[in-house]
């Protein structure tokens, strides 16, 4: 085995515990609120990664059985199945059995134990009432054809529409730093490390050999902790023009940090909405460089209330933006308790992109006394309470 066959053995292990650790907390989670879309969502996704990344590796009975477990969530979440205490308890069963695969494979490169009795169980209830409804881009799982091993999973439909979603997120991320007066190298080599984690487990590595150059042209920079602006646009150029040329993606495609349009007789209505989003926004501008669960739980209040506003305003690239900073906040809820390092970066730059859609937000002023990390006093007081 040579040393990139170890080293895409290694990532794969990590990122299926990853995915396995988020899961767990979700499912959790959904036992207590079944009909939570965002929980649903989640656990979808991470069971299709789980299942992208073993059809690459050619492992089997990883693929199959989660390949199984995400049709069953495509059905719950499209109101075909329910998830009841008896489906529950197999979905459980089978992250169990999905992390004794995953260290079978840590340890020996090899699936050992057998999955035959969770497909029966779950290929009954994919193929139960509702399933001729279908999920045509999940064909049961145990289709081997759909997928063989070794052949590069991007020719999954579902697969290649998630990773492409993920490439424009990641790129609007990019984009979004241009509002910064200092734009930190570190950020920008952490944003383009995620597009080459991807790009690696869809297997295109034509793609990957790029993005691994211009991380190189970053990394250049020497012992500058800072990127000037023309440096980063330039790379955004050239990262367009590669992403064009393989996956077809182009820069209207990215969520990008484009201020929002208004009729003038408008104006007013966008000032009491600017007004608003001043008010609620403390915890949003204000970004402690610690976990902080009261924190966490105050900024979702506040993304609540402002995503309603902006639907009743149309302002729809605010409500993706919402909806997506939604997720990073329900991510960094369920790290807590895992020892996993606090990342403020990603929320910051959040609030960087709401500000470039509504020009005139400016980050609300310290109330009162200095709190934690710069997070303004009365906010405090609320995370020591």
């Amino acid at each position: 085995m040579t040393a990139f066959d170890k080293e895409m053995w290694q990532d794969f292990v990590v990122e299926a515990r990853e995915n396995l650790e988020e899961l767990e907390p979700n499912l959790l989670l959904l036992e207590q609120t079944p009909d939570n879309s965002s929980l649903l969502n989640d656990c979808f996704r991470n069971l299709h990664s789980i299942k992208g990344a073993a059809g690459y590796m050619g492992l089997e009975r990883i693929g199959s059985l989660s390949h199984a477990m995400e049709s069953l969530f495509h059905m719950i979440r499209t109101k075909q199945a329910e998830l009841t205490p008896e489906v529950m308890d197999l979905v459980f069963k089978g992250v169990d059995r999905l992390r004794t695969l995953v260290e079978e494979v840590a340890g020996t490169q090899e699936e050992g134990s057998s999955v035959s009795d969770l497909m029966d169980a779950l290929n009954a209830l994919l193929q139960g009432p509702g399933a001729a409804a279908g999920v045509e881009e999940n064909v049961p799982a145990g289709d081997e054809d759909r997928n063989p091993p070794g052949k590069p999973v991007i020719e999954d439909p579902e697969l290649f529409s998630i990773y492409s979603e993920e490439m424009k997120t990641l790129y609007g991320e990019l984009q979004a730093l241009l509002q910064d007066e200092e734009i930190a190298a570190s950020v920008v080599t952490r944003i383009l490390g995620d597009m080459k984690r991807v790009t690696h487990y869809v297997g295109m590595e034509d793609l990957l050999g790029g993005l691994e150059l211009l991380a190189k042209g970053v990394e250049s920079g020497g012992d500058s902790s800072t990127l000037r602006a023309e440096s980063l646009q330039q790379l955004l150029f050239d990262l367009r023009d590669l992403l064009e040329g393989v996956i077809g993606f182009s820069a209207r495609d990215a969520r990008d940090a484009t201020p929002v349009a208004m009729k003038e007789e408008d104006r007013e209505l966008y000032e009491i909405f600017l007004g608003f989003a001043r008010e609620i926004s403390g915890p949003l501008a204000h970004v402690p460089a610690d976990f902080q669960r009261e924190w966490l739980v105050q900024c979702q209040q506040a993304i609540e209330k402002l995503k309603g506003s902006a639907y009743y305003m149309d302002y729809d690239d605010v409500v993706n933006l919402l909806n997506e900073w939604e997720e990073r906040l329900t991510e960094a809820l369920s790290s807590e308790g895992k020892g996993e390092g606090f990342d403020p970066g990603p929320l910051r730059e959040m609030w960087s992109r709401l500000q470039a859609m509504l020009p005139g937000l400016e980050s609300p002023p310290v109330a009162g006394s200095q709190g934690k990390d710069g997070v303004p006093g009365d906010v405090a007081a609320g995370l020591d309470s």
